[in-house]
């Protein structure tokens, strides 16, 4: 039988996200311990979605290297939550959020503004100039989406 899916048009998040692979190359981090997360993405304000196959409790301090071309960047955060998102063949995969400490180093936030200002002023475009075929909705609008069962 088909799941049914809520999506509320309407963003409740406080700030945008940017994906990570447009700000950090194959979107890969590793924990100060070692462990490989990959990097979901990332708000312009610092904070960090990440995927891991470790356990994050929340309250946990950690730190994240990533590597950008040219350097490698620490950055000390605080785990917001962390949530069991898949369990396949016995094997455990949570979603954590990341708080920042002390924000993004100068060259990663301004490569997250410009991205936040380009995405802003796509939002803001008007249908009519993105396609003219599209019937816009109303603000409050609500879809529903309808998805098999994944095997």
């Amino acid at each position: 039988m088909p799941r049914i899916k809520r999506v509320n048009a309407e963003e409740r998040r406080a700030s945008r996200r940017v994906p990570a692979s447009e700000v950090v190359p194959h979107g890969i981090a590793r924990l100060s311990t070692g462990q490989e997360v990959k990097l979901i993405n990332i708000s312009v304000h610092g904070s960090i979605l990440i995927h891991s196959n470790v356990v994050l409790s929340p309250g946990t301090y950690v730190r994240l290297r990533l590597k950008i071309p040219g350097s490698l960047i620490n950055m000390d955060g605080r785990v917001q939550r962390c949530r069991v998102i898949a369990l396949k063949q016995g094997k455990v995969k949570f979603e954590a959020a990341i708080v920042l400490n002390g924000g993004f180093p100068p060259e990663m936030a301004e490569r997250l503004h410009l991205l936040d200002e380009e995405k802003s002023q796509m939002e803001t475009a008007s249908p009519a100039t993105l396609n003219s075929g599209v019937i816009p909705l109303p603000d409050t609008a609500e879809l529903w989406v309808m998805r098999a069962r994944e095997a």
